[in-house]
């Protein structure tokens, strides 16, 4: 017997998704933290830029992360040329080797607010017209509590990368339309304000909401390229849409937020730099 739910299942779309990610030979281990737990204030006061000791958290997950990556590629629609792309290892290299490992205490914390900050919510589970003929006069229905507040992540991330083919990252004047769309929608992921103050852009929202500090290390020879892409067309990749690349080898380092100086946010060191027309 065939019973018509009203249901579909969508077919999958033909045009290109907005934003792929294709990650192959993943690893991950959750563990407890580095540091003891009665320690994690210190932990959220170093990464959190001085976040007080006696903070009171009303959500709070501490742990340790490890992730390794056999290859990892990020597109943006079907441009050509990939938003970040870490190769697999180069064949002579060993395979057990990772490409990508990422190791870094994870704190996920949402600061304890009073009754003034929270609002309730009642959601319906099962409305009342679906109990039969003895329908009662209530929805079957749950009481969630929200808060205004951000839920926020704190962590100190030590990235490996183990490939000596060449990482690419592309950024371009072409690429900004499909990145702006891109943020749209991973807001959506975040709570809506609630105050009628002008929305937080994205950027913002990324430094109130994640706090951490990276240090990248490209500990198998492998150059970094940055595709500086010209043009207006993402499709077009020579002639005026060649842009700059810029290559830094040998013993590559990228940090960020490793200084409390702001004038090194973000530093590169190499021993080689060359800057081109691909």
């Amino acid at each position: 017997m065939t019973v018509d739910s009203g249901d579909y299942v969508l077919a999958i779309p033909q045009r290109p998704a907005l934003m792929a990610a294709i990650i192959s030979d993943v690893g991950v281990i959750i563990d407890k933290p580095s540091f003891a737990l009665d320690q994690y204030p210190h932990f959220l006061h170093d990464i959190g830029k001085g976040m007080p000791l006696d903070m009171k958290y009303g959500l709070l997950l501490p742990m340790n992360l490890k992730v390794t990556m056999g290859e990892a590629r990020v597109m943006l629609r079907d441009y050509p040329l990939p938003l970040l792309h870490v190769p697999a290892i180069r064949p002579g290299q060993s395979p057990r080797l990772a490409s990508l490992s990422l190791s870094t205490d994870f704190v996920v914390a949402e600061e304890f607010q009073g009754i003034e900050s929270q609002r309730h919510i009642n959601v319906v589970v099962v409305p009342k017209h679906k109990f039969g003929k003895d329908d009662t006069e209530k929805n079957f229905s749950i009481d969630v509590r929200r808060t205004i507040s951000a839920v926020k992540t704190y962590s100190d991330m030590k990235i490996d990368i183990n490939t000596s083919s060449p990482t690419r990252i592309t950024w371009g004047t072409s690429y900004q339309p499909a990145i702006q769309d891109m943020m749209q929608v991973i807001e959506n992921f975040t709570k809506p304000p609630m105050d009628p103050s002008d929305r937080v852009g994205f950027w913002d929202k990324i430094r109130l909401s994640f706090h951490s500090r990276l240090d990248i290390n490209w500990k198998g020879d492998g150059d970094v390229h940055l595709c500086l892409k010209g043009s207006r067309d993402p499709y077009v990749v020579t002639g005026l849409g060649a842009g700059f690349v810029m290559v830094w080898r040998n013993q590559v380092r990228w940090r960020i937020a490793q200084d409390d100086d702001p004038r090194k946010f973000m530093t590169v060191d190499s021993g080689d730099y060359v800057l081109a027309i691909p």
